[in-house]
């Protein structure tokens, strides 16, 4: 009964230990993001150009493909990397889901605007979505456009969880052992004492 008892509570300590540490990945994992989109946004805000270097050495350091259109018109950029649903349809999927929002539809735009969402693709991936609008004078606004593929943040929190089951199962397996050999000593301990007590008696 102790045992059980103590292996129930060991289940929902892993249990909410493992869902505190999700929680706490996924929340780091938005705010890395959403802190490299802002990066991004302000170089955009702050220069006229971007060099095709650049944008390869943010699309290979977090994983994720850029779209700059500048009135429209996408900067001819090859990308660093191919995810398994084609660029292009990942960009316009994005667009997409952002005016079915609401967002971006503005005749007139008086400052930057930004929104992030998480956007399923074709290929069933995963991605982090910004979309950012930036006027830049005279009418002119520059569309931004990261995807972040989260694959990989999905596998982890598999393994994670995985890894948690793990311990909790040896933890159950550790009580129940120690409780079996527990029980297997008192019931010996009361048959030599049983015995004892019959030769006392006997004398």
């Amino acid at each position: 009964m102790f045992a059980s008892l103590t292996s129930a509570v060991l289940i929902c300590a892993m249990a909410v230990a493992f869902f505190m540490a999700q929680s706490q990945y996924k929340t780091n994992m938005d705010a890395l993001f959403s802190s490299g989109a802002s990066s991004i946004i302000d170089k955009l805000e702050n220069n006229t150009t971007i060099s095709d270097a650049w944008l390869a050495e943010q699309e290979s350091e977090s994983l994720c493909v850029i779209s700059i259109e500048d009135n429209g018109t996408a900067l001819h950029f090859k990308g660093a990397w191919l995810p398994q649903t084609p660029r292009e349809q990942l960009f316009e999927m994005a667009k997409t889901a952002a005016k079915n929002e609401g967002f971006g539809t503005q005749t007139t735009l008086k400052a930057t605007e930004s929104t992030i969402f998480t956007l399923n693709a074709a290929k069933n991936e995963s991605y982090k979505t910004c979309v950012g609008f930036i006027p830049k004078g005279e009418g002119k606004v520059v569309t931004l456009l990261i995807l972040q593929d989260i694959s990989t943040m999905h596998s982890h929190l598999r393994g994670m969880g995985l890894m948690y089951a793990l311990v909790a199962l040896a933890g159950v397996a550790l009580l129940a052992a120690i409780s079996c050999r527990s029980t297997r000593s008192a019931s010996s301990f009361t048959k030599n004492f049983t015995c004892f007590r019959r030769r006392e008696v006997t004398r």
